[in-house]
């Protein structure tokens, strides 16, 4: 768990983001690839939008900070964000045949 000086404390092990006013973020997949999700919880009902979006932001932050990801030095693995490769379609048109 490493602890910063704007009340977070950031688990890996845990996947969180908690800051000391109780506002948590839960967070799954690799913050580099397309299956990053962040699930917040934990807002104080006395907390303002803006509020709660500039700990989103900073919670978000510190996270990929403590994963590595700040500074560019990691790639993703071959195909981990690369659309799959699109299959060819075939088409086959039957006529109608009306009886007279």
């Amino acid at each position: 768990m490493k602890n910063d000086g704007n009340g977070w404390s950031v688990s890996l092990d845990q996947a969180t983001a908690v800051h000391e006013s109780g506002f948590r973020l839960t967070f799954t997949g690799h913050p580099s690839t397309r299956n990053f999700d962040i699930q917040p919880s934990g807002m104080p009902a006395s907390m303002e939008a803006l509020e709660w979006a500039r700990l989103l932001r900073q919670g978000t932050d510190l996270y990929r900070q403590a994963f590595g990801d700040d500074d560019g030095s990691f790639e993703p693995p071959r195909g981990a964000v690369e659309a799959a490769p699109k299959k060819p379609v075939i088409t086959v048109k039957r006529r109608r045949q009306v009886n007279p």
